[in-house]
């Protein structure tokens, strides 16, 4: 996946790319960049955060040093578990969405609700758009921007017609840390509280140096900033907001189960991706990344996931304990803990 968002991003900008990564996992990150050739050194630079905070201060945090970097840059915000087909509708949406931060607004990446069951549109931001904007052909004003609307709202959100976010978001550093200093506090939510100090401590941090990241003053202030989103804290309440709708399928791969869903099933329900030979196989997934091939022989119900530093075979009904396979690799200090960090910290981690 951090391939894929590299290949996406890459082509686009004359700067090198800020990504973003907790402190325990970027050791791995920059060795899995290394070994694959996925960007040269001086392609882009790994932006340690000091604190595990929510992507309010992430965000903050990479529009500060972009700032510091150029006042006038416009920064893409891409969560490295977005999984599409890049191709002319990505660099056309891009494009568009490039015009909207050009004029100091922000733009929102979002597809439309093709489906209206109600699991699968769970977990889901939608966006309400309204009249097209002046002189951006497909750009769109939003009317209103829901980040984690309730239950009982989503089904009948989705069969409105409102539009799915893809978190992906395009913005000024600037205009980044100034929606979040302007963002109106209220005191019924916890989201918008704080966000003044969230981009204020970035800023700071940022001009500091990372040297200092780590002391017990800096800590100390860290660990005072709410843990809210950008959505929460900003895009629910700005009125520079922009949707740029595109027929691109955006799919949000928070764990296995949505990676393995992503790929379209053959007649025996199996799912492969690389090289593969499946024989007598049922209701099985293997994604096979090592540069060779993988063959299965009378099973069912497994996925499988084969990469050149580690192989992972799982039975279906044992995904969601994923979670107790990384922490056993943290407690063996695995290099390959990378690879198997499927949920809250992949989701955290931006480009």
């Amino acid at each position: 996946m951090l391939a894929a968002t590299i290949k996406a991003v890459k082509p686009f900008s004359v700067l090198p790319l800020i990504i973003t990564v907790d402190g325990e996992l970027a050791a791995s990150v920059k060795a899995h960049i290394e070994q694959y050739g996925l960007l040269k050194e001086d392609e882009y630079q790994l932006l340690v955060e000091p604190y595990p905070r929510g992507n309010a201060f992430t965000i903050a945090l990479a529009a500060a040093q972009l700032k510091l970097i150029d006042p006038n840059a416009v920064m893409l915000v891409l969560p490295v578990n977005q999984e599409f087909t890049v191709d002319d509708r990505w660099a056309f949406t891009l494009g568009r969405g490039y015009r909207v931060a050009a004029e100091d607004k922000i733009a929102v990446l979002a597809t439309g609700t093709t489906s209206t069951n109600h699991t699968a549109v769970l977990n889901r931001s939608f966006i309400q758009q309204g009249a097209e904007l002046k002189g951006i052909l497909g750009a769109y004003q939003a009317k209103s921007y829901i980040a984690e609307p309730p239950p009982s709202l989503v089904y009948r959100l989705a069969r409105r017609g409102s539009l799915w976010s893809a978190r992906i978001i395009l913005m000024r550093a600037t205009v980044a840390l100034a929606e979040l200093k302007g963002a109106p506090p209220r005191s019924d939510e916890v989201a918008a509280q704080g966000a003044a100090r969230i981009a204020e401590t970035a800023t700071f941090l940022v001009a500091l140096g990372s040297d200092h990241w780590s002391n017990k003053e800096a800590q100390a202030v860290l660990a005072t900033l709410p843990d809210v989103s950008y959505e929460q804290a900003v895009l629910e309440n700005s009125n520079k907001l922009a949707v740029i709708p595109s027929t691109i399928e955006f799919n949000t791969l928070a764990n296995l189960e949505s990676l393995e869903h992503s790929i379209r099933p053959d007649s025996n329900s199996n799912r492969s991706s690389g090289r593969v030979l499946m024989v007598a196989t049922q209701d099985t997934t293997v994604l096979s990344n090592a540069g060779k091939l993988t063959v299965t022989l009378g099973i069912q119900d497994l996925v499988i996931i084969d990469t050149p530093d580690a192989t992972l075979i799982a039975a279906k009904k044992a995904l969601g304990n994923m979670d107790d396979v990384a922490e056993a690799l943290r407690e063996m200090q695995a290099p390959e803990l990378l690879d198997f960090i499927v949920k809250s910290e992949s989701a955290e981690q931006e480009v």
